[in-house]
This record gives C-alpha cells, sequence and structure tokens, in this order.
C-alpha cells in the first residue's frame, strides 16, 4: 500500500522524456524526475523513493533522502515565514509548512526547530513544535536502558528529549555532566518512567555497569597519566565532571571501590597506581 511522507519500495514501469513512472505495491502509478533514477535501472526494477505531495497536491517520488519522515521528529531550518505559516528546509524539493497558530512563538529564517511531521487532513506535509501532542504519553523503557533521542527544547528543568520518535523524556541539569545542546542527537539512559508518561533520563549507565565502566576509565587515565591524578575524594566536583563527565559522588564511590581491590591509593590531592 502507498504510504505518503514514507520512503517505500517501487517498481519502475517505464521512462518518458522527462519523467519516470513509478509503481507501489497496489499499484498506482507515480511520476519522478528521471534525471533522478539510478544508472543502470531498468524497466520492472525496484529501488527506494519517498513520496509526498507537490505544490499542486500531486503525488510525486523523489530518491532524495529527506531529514525526516511521517511520524519522525527532526531538526529543521526555516527557509521562509508569511503570515499564515512558516517553511522549513525537509531536504527535498518541497519545504514543510508548520502554521501559525501550531507555533509556541513566531518563528524566524534561519533558525532551527524540533518539529514532528505528519499529514494535515487535505493529504499534505504538514509539521508541528507541539511534540507532547503527538508522541505517545506512556513507555515500556526498562531502568537504565539506552535510548536515542533529539533534544528539543531547554527549560529551566533541563533538556526536553524526543526519545526514538515516539517519547519525550527530560534530561535534567543536575544530571549534566557533558556538554548538550538543542538539536543535538544523543545516546541517555532511562532513570525512570514518571505517572506522567515522560522519562526521566541520565547521561551516564545506571547501577554496576556505570561503576564498572568509571573504574576502567579511571585506570587507564592514571595509566595514560603516569599512575598519578590529581583528583581526591575532596576535589572540586566541576573538575570531575570536566575530566570524567560524572558527579563527584559517583566518583567517589568509583576510587572507593578501586581502594578496596588494592589497584589505587587515595592522598590527600589525588589518586595514585597501586604498586608493592
Amino acid at each position: 500500500m502507498l504510504q505518503i511522507g514514507r520512503i517505500q519500495p517501487l517498481r519502475l514501469v517505464r521512462v518518458d522524456a522527462n519523467q519516470a513512472i513509478l509503481q507501489s505495491q497496489d499499484e498506482r502509478q507515480i511520476p519522478m524526475p528521471s534525471e533522478q533514477l539510478p544508472e543502470g535501472l531498468n524497466p520492472g526494477d525496484s529501488l527506494e523513493a519517498f513520496i509526498y505531495p507537490d505544490s499542486q497536491e500531486q503525488l510525486v517520488a523523489t530518491t532524495h533522502i529527506p531529514h525526516a519522515q511521517i511520524g519522525q521528529v527532526a531538526w529543521l531550518q526555516v527557509v521562509a515565514v508569511h503570515p499564515i505559516g512558516a517553511f522549513l528546509d525537509l531536504g527535498i524539493d518541497k519545504d514543510v509548512f508548520v502554521a501559525t497558530h501550531e507555533q509556541y512563538e513566531p518563528m524566524h529564517v534561519g533558525q532551527s526547530y524540533a518539529v514532528f511531521l505528519y499529514l494535515d487532513d487535505r493529504g499534505r506535509l504538514a509539521a508541528t513544535p507541539r511534540l507532547s501532542e503527538h508522541l505517545c504519553a506512556h513507555s515500556d523503557y526498562q531502568r537504565g536502558q539506552i535510548v536515542t533521542g533529539l533534544i528539543s527544547a531547554r527549560s529551566e528543568l533541563g533538556y526536553q528529549v524526543a526519545i526514538d520518535h515516539q517519547f519525550l523524556g527530560m534530561l535534567y541539569h543536575n544530571e549534566l555532566f557533558q556538554r548538550v545542546r538543542v538539536g543535538q542527537t544523543i545516546n541517555a539512559y532511562v532513570l525512570k518512567n514518571r505517572d506522567d508518561g515522560r522519562l526521566d533520563l541520565r547521561q551516564q549507565p545506571i547501577g554496576d555497569h556505570q561503576l564498572d565502566e568509571l573504574q576502567q576509565r579511571i585506570l587507564r587515565k592514571l595509566d595514560d597519566d603516569g599512575g598519578y591524578l590529581g583528583l581526591s575524594d575532596k576535589s572540586d566536583p566541576k573538575l570531575i565532571a570536566a575530566v570524567f563527565g560524572v558527579s563527584k559522588g559517583q566518583y567517589k564511590k568509583a576510587i572507593g571501590h578501586l581502594y578496596r581491590q588494592k589497584l589505587i591509593k587515595i592522598s590527600a590531592t589525588g589518586i595514585l597506581r597501586y604498586t608493592d
């Protein structure tokens, strides 16, 4: 079945003067500029193409890869603004429209925004920054599970993350030990599922795996630095975060484990690789 706004397999039927005619699995025929055909493709062969309505609302195909497909969240740049809305670059010949009433605040040319792509009531490509109205309210992710997400907004609490194009999460400022920015795609770990359906996230692995990984990083750092590291359990948390991207509490726990295993010694100014 033909899926508007999605990349899908199509079969080449024929090539006319300026366009190729492609056919979907439900036998609908879609035109595409012939110059976009892969070299050596013959009638009867298949190819992957993106289907969308053009400015006359006629379905066309392209082999150009869009920045996002229907049902996905993307970080798109505004290329034009009109009283009725803004047009964002989708990476194909046609821009995607964000109506003025969908915008939290007026969009500006040259700036980028996190938006969700959907089909409007006329079957046209459209986008909205109102992610919470389109993403799922509840997930079945488990604590400690790694997820991928787009940082979609910043607030006083932290950074909102659109996870796997389906859910919303929050990465709080006090869980940040590495620099991030809005528009960045990151990996994060699920801290918990909240009652409101959103996910609390953190940058570092959770539980024993996190501690083991951090201990190995500390030992490698010691080896690289000649056996001494000027970070003790009394060091400034900002210095610890700058070197290892973790909290002071996590660092203290890790070096405590290493000390009990007799792998390091702890001094007033730092830690040393243990040698007999």
